[in-house]
Parts: structure tokens; sequence; C-alpha cells
């Protein structure tokens, strides 16, 4: 254990040397270093900033540039149109003839003489073509005389042409349009983009006049590199429906204005921002997927999408010169450091190396041996210091030596006796003479070492060899630690045998010292453990696994929870947008054919009225279509909204009959129910009767003429009974339960448990169910059935059974909507058919406790608003459709005035300023929405007592009751009820002095 101590010397100089090194360096290069980095990263901050601000500036001008053209371009629309408006007025025949015909192009001298004037006003504007055309959609004036002139816009062969569209768009909203970018058949197949204004004489609308634009004017902003180096271009892209059109040039893709089409979902990151109407700037990564610095904005009037961009390596080129450089220098001062650190440690370690080679010759037992008296004043004391040690310690070295001998003669009697017991238990000993470094080993210590004891003997050498490398420093230092604390030790380690097998054993030492506190000898054990060891790896081992699988598992399931929670919330997020964007649409679509329905002042023709039914009948069912789908990924998603109550089936399934007898009257189909007992179920009222309503519709459209429609309900159980001990007025409910009868009164029924109950005081059709019974729903046709084949389709969402029922309308959703909303309630339902007899759709549901159930009242009135009569409504609104709706509303059905506004901001001025009775507020408005208008309202003590009613196309639940508990006094949905509107707007002007708001 000694001859370890030894190689200590040549590991302490190393850590001198190293340490000494280290404290140079920290003093010298690394300070540098941490400035240079903190330099170079301010320089990078500062470069970043900068070149983002100059691409930014650049993206302004480019976006202000196509702006102004476009500007340009719309006043030259509406100067043509007035100059032609006036040229026309001058002409002996108008080129634009309203009327019910459509009419050919004018004679050649006309033709000419408008071709002239146009051409004049037409040269050098940067156009390629100019057209003409009635409010009959006849194409009538063309310059280049292609092959839409002539044609007929609404029902010729470019009637779905980006031209047509914009033609009857800037008719019906009475301004100047602009179309996307689009191929254009007339024009050879190239792409265009039109300009479209009205043209108004006397006030009426006479026809449109269109300016097909040159498009390499406009997308020239795009070839333009200035300020933008080598790399540098300007992206232009416009969003047709799932795909994106670039417009203009590309570095990496040839060809590709008006050619290249890119998914939406694949679209690269800053376009996608630019579409959505972002304005801003980043590093980021461009369609091609290189690194660039970029800055995107939303061109309004086009649609389009630009992002001005550079790439990085160039745009931060000066920052990677910095750096390199910073390095170099870095490199070559840590090189210089280092060299003169080594120099100044050795020549502080060479006086040391000397002290240390005369310790190691007194540790080999050469006390004779004196430290040279070299180096400075400090080294040399401390060579006097250590050579009086010395000779100190060789005076007590002999002395114990002689006592050494009498307990060596002691101890090896008892080593003897050990030897034997120590053999059995694999537990060897040995002992250590430090005075003149005698070592004594029992046999066991060579049997476990695998040491030839009549070879080698017991030596320092193979004792150090036979320990593992890896452990050698551990049991010196535990060696060295005893001897300095004069305590035992006990460590565990390994042995390395000859044939690489790794042996652990515990090794366990106690020394001995002297009265002067030195070590004169030590004694030893040595235990073989590695039985013990491997058992406690291979539970170690183990438990890692074990613990590494569950960590695994963990992972996975948190993973898969977080994008189960993403995926929930991003459908909710879509279906809460889907309901809004279509619905605004159909607002427009079924409130104008309600309007034209009860237009009392033009009232319509027979024919006009079965087309506007039509209308109303097709949005109405769009509007199903819309709501069922909605709710049927409400369901999947998991957001759906029940309030299970106890529901009285015999009055819902009266409401539903109802509701669907003039439907069966009109095929004379019988509809009868038989509901002589009152049952009642645990359901949501209205998810029940939508159910309701479904099975029977269905049952009435799927029904032969003169068929019959059936609907009963029954108990559900499933154990018999014998009743024939039972009273005649006793029923004996669900099994399971059992009960004497025989001292039953007459008038008692069984109830669970073999509970009792007087009937008396029931009703005398009353049916009492225990919780946990169902009770069976059952809508019974006399159809024409529906095969087995067919029957596992019935329920899956826009599955249809359409051979023999070619032209009944229908979606494929309602049975799917059925089965997701019963099941939501802990129902079930099925179906069974027999084909030419007729099929029997039922569900099940929770029996509950029958409860007082009072039927809405329609007529009642709710809580009321009261506030002065001024028979003024204010709506703030920024569709114009919507206002137009509103507008045509008020002045055909009311004497109310009607204020308008367009945007939040300039409606809280009118409301402060006018006082109005009524407020109908738009929810999503352009800057300020109709959440933070109503607050300002509320705010306002001018207009906190004004009554104001919400309109939205956001029309799920949750966005219902957000508007109540903001404070509406009303949420009108769109498409709106016209009807409900009018009673709305008409309790304004019931009362005199007073106006009430239900």
């Amino acid at each position: 254990m000694a001859s370890a101590a030894v190689e200590r010397p040549a590991m302490i100089l190393g850590k001198i040397i190293s340490r000494l090194m280290l404290g140079f360096l920290l003093l010298s290069p690394l300070p540098l270093a941490g400035l240079a980095y903190l330099y170079v990263q301010a320089f990078r901050d500062t470069l970043q900033h900068s070149e983002l601000e100059n691409l930014s500036s650049l993206a302004d001008k480019k976006a202000d540039q196509i702006n102004a053209y476009i500007n340009e371009r719309m006043a030259d629309a509406r100067l043509l149109a007035q100059l032609f408006v006036v040229f026309d007025s001058r002409q002996p025949q108008s080129i634009l003839q309203s009327g019910e015909q459509n009419l050919s192009p004018l004679s050649y001298q006309a033709e000419e003489v408008y071709h002239d004037f146009f051409h004049t006003l037409f040269e050098n504007r940067h156009y390629y073509d100019l057209l003409l055309t009635d409010t009959a959609g006849n194409v009538v004036f063309s310059i280049l005389h292609e092959s839409d002139f002539g044609s007929n816009l609404n029902t010729g062969p470019y009637r779905d042409s980006t031209l047509a569209k914009a033609h009857r768009e800037a008719i019906a909203l009475l301004d100047i349009q602009i179309t996307q970018a689009g191929s254009y058949a007339p024009s050879a197949g190239k792409t265009a983009i039109f300009i479209v204004a009205p043209l108004f004489k006397a006030g009426k609308v006479i026809g449109t006049l269109a300016l097909q634009m040159d498009l390499d004017n406009l997308t020239g902003v795009s070839s333009d590199t200035t300020g933008l180096g080598k790399t540098g271009e300007t992206v232009l892209a416009q969003l047709g429906g799932d795909e994106v059109l670039y417009v203009g040039g590309l570095q990496h893709i040839p060809d590709a204005a008006f050619h290249y089409r890119v998914p939406l979902d694949k679209l690269s990151l800053p376009m996608q921002l630019a579409l959505s109407g972002s304005h801003d700037k980043g590093i980021i990564h461009d369609y091609a997927g290189v690194e660039v610095i970029g800055a995107w904005r939303y061109l309004p009037a086009l649609r389009w999408g630009m992002v001005v961009k550079m790439d990085a390596s160039e745009a931060f080129a000066p920052l990677y010169h910095l750096q390199k450089i910073s390095l170099v220098v870095l490199i070559f001062m840590s090189l210089i450091a280092g060299i003169v650190a080594l120099l100044l440690s050795r020549a502080l370690v060479a006086p040391i190396r000397q002290l240390i080679m005369a310790t190691e010759r007194i540790i080999g037992g050469d006390l004779n041996r004196r430290a040279p008296l070299d180096g400075c004043d400090e080294f040399r004391q401390l060579a006097t210091s250590f050579n009086t040690m010395t000779e100190h310690l060789q005076f007590h070295y002999e002395d114990l030596e002689r006592q050494v001998e009498q307990r060596t003669a002691e101890i090896r009697s008892v080593m003897d006796q050990l030897n034997n017991a120590q053999h059995i238990a694999q537990l060897g000993s040995w002992e250590l003479n430090l005075t003149d470094n005698t070592l004594i080993w029992s046999d066991e210590i060579f049997h476990l070492f695998e040491i030839d004891k009549d070879k080698f003997g017991a030596t320092y050498e193979a004792f150090l060899h036979a320990i593992h490398p890896e452990d050698l420093d551990a049991v010196d230092a535990a060696y060295t630690r005893s001897l300095q604390t004069q305590r035992p030790y006990e460590i565990t380690h390994r042995l390395l045998m000859p044939d690489g097998r790794v042996k652990f054993v515990t090794e366990r030492c106690a020394s001995y010292f002297d009265s002067d506190g030195k070590p004169v000898r030590s004694v030893g054990t040595v235990q073989d453990v590695t039985e013990l060891k491997q058992v406690e790896q291979a539970l170690k081992q183990l438990n890692e696994e074990l613990e590494q699988r569950v960590q695994q598992r963990t992972d996975l399931l948190l993973h898969a929870k977080e994008e189960a929670d993403r995926a929930n919330n991003a459908k909710s997020e879509f279906l809460s947008r889907m309901s809004h964007e279509l619905r605004t649409p159909m607002n427009a679509i079924i409130g104008f054919a309600q309007l034209l329905e009860t237009d009392r002042e033009t009232p319509l023709t027979p024919d006009q009225a079965d087309n506007v039914r039509e209308i109303r009948h097709a949005g109405k069912h769009l509007l199903e279509l819309i709501n069922e789908v909605l709710d049927l990924a409400r369901i999947e998603t998991g957001r759906i909204e029940l309030s299970l109550e106890p529901v009285e089936l015999r009055l819902l399934i009266g409401e539903c009959m109802a509701l669907l007898q003039p439907l069966a009257s009109e095929r004379r189909i019988e509809l009868t129910a038989d509901m002589d007992r009152a049952v009642t179920v645990q359901a949501d009222r209205l998810r029940l009767r939508q159910i309701l309503l479904n099975l029977l519709s269905n049952a009435v459209k799927y029904n032969r003429d003169q068929g019959r429609v059936h609907i009963f309900c029954e108990s559900v159980a499933e154990d018999k009974a014998e009743l024939s001990s039972l009273p005649a007025q006793t029923k004996l409910m669900p099994s399971g339960y059992k009960a004497e009868l025989s001292g039953l009164p007459a008038q008692t029924k069984l109830m669970p448990s073999g509970y009792k109950a007087e009937l008396s005081s029931l009703p005398a059709q009353t049916l009492l169910m225990p919780e946990g019974h169902k009770v069976r729903i059952a809508v019974q046709d006399s159809g024409r059935g529906i095969t087995v084949e067919a029957l596992p389709r019935l329920f899956k969402p826009f599955e249809r059974i359409e051979s023999a029922y070619d032209g009944i309308e229908g979606t494929g959703i309602g049975l799917a909507l059925c089965k997701r909303l019963v099941e939501a309630m802990s129902g079930s339902i099925g179906v069974e058919s027999i084909v030419d007899q007729g099929s029997t759709f039922w569900i099940e549901l929770p029996a509950a406790q029958a409860e007082e159930y009072i039927p809405e009242d329609s007529g009642s009135t709710a809580t009321q608003n009261t506030y002065a009569a001024k028979r003024t409504v204010l709506y703030i609104e920024d569709n114009p459709a919507n206002l137009r709706l509103l507008r045509k509303v008020i002045s055909t059905h009311t004497s109310l005035s009607l204020l308008e506004s367009h945007s939040a901001e300039k409606g809280l001025d009118i409301a402060a300023a006018h006082s109005p009775d009524l407020i109908l507020l738009d929810i999503n408005l352009p800057g300020m929405n109709g959440f933070d208008a109503l607050r300002r309202l509320k705010d306002n003590p001018d207009t906190r007592d004004i009554p104001v009613v919400a309109i939205s196309a956001n029309a799920m639940e949750r966005d219902i009751k957000k508007g109540a508990a903001a404070g509406f006094s009303d949420y009108l949905t769109k498409p709106l009820d016209i009807p409900k509107l009018l009673a709305l707007l008409a309790s304004i002007q019931e009362s005199e002095t007073t106006q009430t708001i239900p």
C-alpha cells in the first residue's frame, strides 16, 4: 500500500503545473475572449436590427408603389366611366340600352366612333384591353375585338370568368371591383386582372366599363432588387381556395410568375403570414428552404401577399468575417499565454522536484538521504526543515523496529490460528511493518488474488497489480486518509484477475501508531463479496431499466395528451370560424328572400313567389345541413353541451307530431301515437326534440302515399316473472327484486327491494319506474323497408340509401347525429326493418321520476328594458349587404328611423350624439369588436341604458352564452329570422311614451 504513495509526487507536480497554466489563462486570454464575445453579440444585434429595418422600409416602399399603381388605375376607370357617359349622351343612339332583349354589337360606323374615342383615351395608359358591357351582360364594345366581344357575361361561355363575376358584383354593389389574377380564355388563356366600374346615367346603372390591366407593369416591382444585394428578391402571391399562386418571378424557380402554385399547407411561413394580413419582419426560411431575413406585407386592394427578403448569409457576411478574425486572435493569444505559463511553472517546480526525490529515497528506506539546499530562501528553509525531520525519523525508526519484532512474534501465532477459518470464509489477512516495509499475507490472500505463493511471494507490486486500475486511486486515498486520521477504514473495490475476470472484495484495515503519532504497523483483512455485488448490480440495473421504461411510457402518454388537446382546440376554433363564415352569406340569401315575400308595396307575381320560395327552401335546407355538420363535429370533439333533466314524453311527442302534421297531410299519411300513459325520461329536452323530429320526418319522407306512421313508448325489462299470482291491480317492476305479494292492497304496485307505494294519490295512467330502468321510444312506418345489407350504413355520416328513394331530399347526416346525441345521453338507438313492409326506428333512454313540466309560453314577455321613445335604431355593421338588408326591412315594414355605422368607433359617437332607442351591434367588426364596443357603451352614462342587441354569424351555443354574459339584451344569429326581427322592431312602435325590448 505504501508503494502506491510513490506515484503521488509526479501527480502532485502535474497538478501544480496544470493549475499554474490554468490560472495564467484565466487572468489573460479568457477575459479578452469574454469581451470579444460580448462585442460580437452586440455587433450581431445591431447588424440584424439594421438589416431588418432596411428590408421593412423597402417593403413599405414597394407596397406603397403597388397601392399607388392600383389607385391610379381605379382613378382611370372612374374617369373613363365619366367621360363615356358624357360622350355617349351626345350620340344619336346610346351604345348601352336598357331592355330585356340581348342586343347585338353596333354597326361598323357607330362602333368605329366609340373605338376612336376610347383609343385616344386609352393610349399610354398601360392597359391590355377595354370592354363595355350593358346590364344584361352583353359585351357591346372592345378595343381588341377578342372572342369575348359580342358575348353575354351572364349566359354565354364566359359567365364563370373573373370578368363576369366582377361585372355582376359591380352592378350589385354599385362600386368598382378588382378581380384576382386568373387565366382568361379570350386573351389566349393569358393571366388577366380586370378593374370593373359601374356606369351611371341619370342615377341609374346602365352597364359596366372594364379595364384589362397590363400585368408586366403591375408585377415589375418584383424584379427591382435595388437595396437587396445579390440574393434579394420580392415575392408576390395571391390566395385562391386551397392553393397559392405566385404572381411574380422567383430566383429559384424558372417561369414561376402566374404558373407556380403551392398548396396552402406547404406554403412558406412568411407568405402565410403575409396572406393572413400580418405586417412584420424577422429571420425565417423562404419558399426554397433558405434562411433569409425578410419583411412581409398584405396588399388589400389585390388581396396579394408580398415578401421582401435577402439571404441571411449575405446580410450577415460582416458578422461572419468579424467572428473569424476574433477566433484567430483568440487562438494566437491563448498559444502565447500557454507557453509563458509553462516556462514559469517549470521554474517554480524544479526545487520542489528535488525535495520530492529526497522524500522518495527516505520512503525507500534510505534514512541517510538529505535534501539539497538550492533555490530561493523559502525553498532552502523548507529543505533545512525536511532534513531535521529526517534525522528525528531515523532515531524513532530504530526504536520502533525493536518493538515491532516483539509484536510480530505475537501476531504470527494468532494469524496461524486464523488461517484455517479464513480459508473457509474466503477471508484473507495481511500485515505491513511500516518501519522495514515487511509484508505478510495469509494463504487466503494468495488464493483470492490468484498469486503463486512459491513463485512471487507477498510483494507490493503483486498487491497493486491485482487491484483494478480504476479503483487503485480510491484504495490508495482510503489508506492515506486512515493514516492521517488514525482511524480504521473499510472499502469495497475490484480485483482484476490475469484471465480478465473481475472479483469484488471488501478490505478492512487498522493501523498502529507510536507515542509520537507515527504509524508503525498496519493490519487488514480482505473478503470476497463477488456474488453479493453481482446480485446488487443486477437489481440496480433492473431498477434503472424499469424507471427508464416508466419514464418513456409517461413521456409518450403526455405527448399523446398534448397532441389530443391541440387537435381538440384546433377543431373547436375551426367550428367557430366555419359557423361564422357559413352563416354570414346565408343571412343575405334567406333575409332578402323573406323580404321579397313580405313586401306589401311591390307584391311578387305568382312565378316570382314560387322562385323566392325555392330560394328560401334551398337556403333553409343548406342552413339545416350547416347546423347538422357543426353539431356532429361538436359531438366528435367532445364539446357538446347537454342539460339532462326529467322530460315528460307525452307533451314532447305531441309537439313534434303537430310540427310534422302538415308534411304528413300533403301525402295523406296517417300520423298516430300510443301515449295513454305519462312516461318520463332523463334527457336534454332540446336534443331529444331534435332526435324525434328527425325520426318522424324520415318516417314521413320515406313512406308510401296514404301510408301510416305510429309512435309508441314501452318499458325495457330483460328479466321475466310469473304474474299469475299477482292481484289484478298490481304491476311487477324490474326483476332482481322479490317480495311477498299476498298481503298487498289491491291498488299497490311493487317497487324495488320490497318497497311498497300506495297509488291512491297517483293519476290513473301513471307508470312508476325505478332508477336504472330504460324507456324505448319507437317510430314505426309502413314504407318500403331497408335491406339487411344496407342496415350497417344507416348511422354513418353522409351515408344514404338512395337506390329506392331517388329524388328525396337528404344529407346523410341526420341519423348519424341522432346516434351521437342518444349515446351522449347514455342511451342507445337501433332499427328493425322488413323489406316492402316498413321499418321501426327506436331509441332507449334512462327512465326518470316524473316531474311537473310547464311548456314554454311563447307569448309570455321576458324581462323588459324601457328607454326614451325616440323611435330610432342604430345599426353598426361593416358588411354592405347586411346594411342594405336591414335598411330594406325598416323602410318597408316599420316607421322607424335608421342610423348606420360601418365601424364601432363611429357608432359610439353616433350613439352618444343621437341616443337611439335600440342599437343593433355586429360582433365581428374591423378594429374594435362588438364586445369592446358594448363595454364602452355601458361605461358611458349617456348610453348605458340603451338596449343593445347582438347580431352575429357566431351561432354556437357557447357564443350565445358569452353574449348573454357580456350584457347584450338579446342575441340574433345570422341568417336573420326576419319575422323575429320585425317583432323586435314592432315592440318599439307599440308604446307612445316608452319602448320595450323583449
